[in-house]
């Protein structure tokens, strides 16, 4: 993220149910007189029932990158990655 001279930056994950949206992770930056370039590692877990969706927004001068696997199903049973030996 690019701190703005003007106006504020916002990264942000959201799951919504498709009639309400709650964030779950956001980071923000003001205006600054110094720009200044921010990165924010982050690494999410997120439950998804069915029906819901997680979305990643990016405004300004924010870019989110990112990739995405499931660990599980619904009832716990664990979900071994593509590749990974055992």
């Amino acid at each position: 993220m690019q701190t703005p001279a003007s106006g504020n930056n916002v990264n942000s994950f959201n799951i919504s149910d498709g009639f309400s949206s709650k964030i779950i992770w956001q980071m923000a930056s003001g205006n600054t007189t110094n720009q200044e370039i921010i990165q924010v590692p982050f690494d999410i877990i997120v439950f998804l029932r069915a029906g819901d969706s997680l979305t990643a927004t990016a405004a300004g001068f924010a870019y989110l990158y990112g990739s995405h696997r499931q660990v599980a199903t619904g009832d716990g049973t664990l979900v071994q990655p593509s590749g990974y030996p055992l």
